[in-house]
C-alpha cells in the first residue's frame, strides 16, 4: 500500500524505486561496515570489489522487476498487483520442490496455504 501510494505521489515509479534503493542501500552498507573491525571491513571491500559486475546485474534486475510492479500499482488497484506478486512465492515453492529436490513438508505446505488464502482475500475482497 505504502509503495503504491508513494509511486503515485512521486509521479514516476522508476524514480521512486531508485530512491528507495538508494536510501535503503547506503545505510545498509554503512551498517555492514560499522559492525566489522578494520580487518573485517577490508575483507568486505575486497569481497564487494570482486563481485561488482554481478551485483550491478542483480541491482538492475531487482530495480526493473520492482519498478514494473510499482508502475503497475500506479495504473491499477494495488490489491490486484499485490495478489499477483505474491504468487511468486508459490512458484518458488514449486521450483524448489520439483527442480531443487527440497522437501515439501508441513511448514512449506502451511506457507503455501497461507499465501493462497492471502491472494484469494486480496483478489476477492
Amino acid at each position: 500500500m505504502v509503495d503504491g501510494l508513494g509511486g503515485r505521489a512521486a509521479g514516476n515509479a522508476l524514480a521512486y524505486v531508485a530512491a528507495l534503493f538508494l536510501f535503503d542501500g547506503i545505510p545498509y552498507l554503512l551498517l555492514v561496515l560499522w559492525r566489522r573491525d578494520a580487518a573485517g571491513r577490508r575483507l568486505a571491500w575486497r569481497y564487494m570489489a570482486g563481485r561488482w559486475r554481478i551485483a550491478w546485474l542483480g541491482t538492475l534486475a531487482s530495480l526493473g522487476s520492482y519498478g514494473i510492479a510499482l508502475w503497475a500499482m500506479t495504473q491499477t488497484p494495488v490489491a490486484v498487483v499485490a495478489a499477483l506478486r505474491e504468487t511468486s512465492v508459490l512458484f518458488a515453492a514449486l521450483i524448489g520442490t520439483l527442480f531443487l529436490r527440497e522437501a515439501f513438508g508441513p511448514r512449506r505446505a502451511l506457507g503455501v496455504g497461507m499465501v493462497l488464502a492471502g491472494v484469494m482475500v486480496l483478489r476477492g475482497g
